[in-house]
């Protein structure tokens, strides 16, 4: 895993995220309350990656990674064995 010293994440720079884990993949935890999202919403991010205020890496290069915002059914309707 990582040294949380050593990583910082934010979200729009207003609020530390608390759940993240970094080692060959970067897994992230946002709620959807956090980012005022409500089922059916398209949801469209970039990730930048910053070392002493420059922008470094930006993922996707370009463009958003987006999705929809899933309803309360969706474990049981994409469930399968």
């Amino acid at each position: 895993m990582c040294d949380r010293n050593k990583y910082s994440f934010s979200l729009n720079r207003k609020k530390k995220l608390k759940s993240y884990s970094v080692g060959n993949i970067i897994e992230i935890q946002i709620g959807f309350n956090d980012i005022k999202c409500k089922i059916d919403d398209e949801v469209g991010f970039f990730i930048t990656i910053e070392r002493e205020g420059n922008v470094f890496e930006r993922w996707p290069n370009r463009g958003f990674i987006t999705f929809h915002v899933p309803n309360k059914d969706f474990d049981a309707e994409n469930w399968f064995v």
